[in-house]
C-alpha cells in the first residue's frame, strides 16, 4: 500500500517537472522564432509563418527539456522492447541514447545515469534542435502572435476618432 502511494507521488512529481520543462521549452522556442524573424527582416526577406517555424525548429535548442529520470525510464523501456515514443520524441530519445552510448564508450567506468545527467544538464551542450512537432510549433507561434496583438492599447482607435471629431 505504501509503495503505491510513493509511486503516485513520484509520478505526479515527474509529470510536474516535465510540464515545467515544457513551459521553458515553449518559451525558448518562441525566442528562437523571434531570432529567425529578426535575421530575415535584417536581410530584407519576407516573413512566412511556416518557414519561420520550420527554421526555428531546426535551430539548436539550449536543452532537451526532460529529466534524466524520464529519459532513463524510456531507455530501460526500450531495452525491454517497449518503445511508445513516436515522431520528435523518438528522435530526441534516439539522439540522447546515441550521446549516452558515445559517453559510455569514452568513460566506461562512470555510472551511466551520471553520464546521462551530464548530457541533460547545463554543461551538456543542449539539443541539436527543438524536438517539437511542426503542427504543435505552429499552434504555439500563432497563439503567441494573437496574445501579442491583444496587448496593444485599445485606445489607439478611440484617440484617432476623438481627433477626427475635433477636426469636424
Amino acid at each position: 500500500m505504501e509503495s503505491a502511494l510513493i509511486f503516485r507521488c513520484l509520478k505526479k512529481f515527474y509529470r510536474t517537472a516535465i510540464f515545467l520543462n515544457y513551459e521553458q521549452r515553449n518559451s525558448d522556442f518562441l525566442r528562437a522564432v523571434r531570432r529567425v524573424a529578426r535575421r530575415k527582416l535584417d536581410n530584407g526577406e519576407r516573413l512566412h509563418t511556416h518557414s519561420l517555424v520550420k527554421e526555428a525548429l531546426a535551430s539548436p535548442a539550449p536543452s532537451y527539456y526532460v529529466t534524466a529520470e524520464y529519459i532513463w525510464r524510456r531507455i530501460k523501456d526500450r531495452a525491454k522492447g517497449y518503445d511508445i515514443a513516436a515522431g520528435p520524441r523518438r528522435d530526441m530519445l534516439d539522439e540522447i541514447a546515441g550521446r549516452l552510448d558515445e559517453a559510455r564508450g569514452l568513460h566506461p567506468e562512470t555510472d551511466p545515469f551520471a553520464l546521462l545527467d551530464d548530457i541533460l544538464g547545463p554543461q551538456g551542450g543542449g539539443a541539436s534542435r527543438f524536438f517539437i512537432g511542426q503542427e504543435y510549433a505552429l499552434r504555439l507561434f500563432t497563439g503567441s502572435a494573437r496574445r501579442h496583438r491583444r496587448r496593444k492599447p485599445a485606445s489607439h482607435h478611440d484617440t484617432s476618432s476623438n481627433a477626427h471629431s475635433q477636426q469636424i
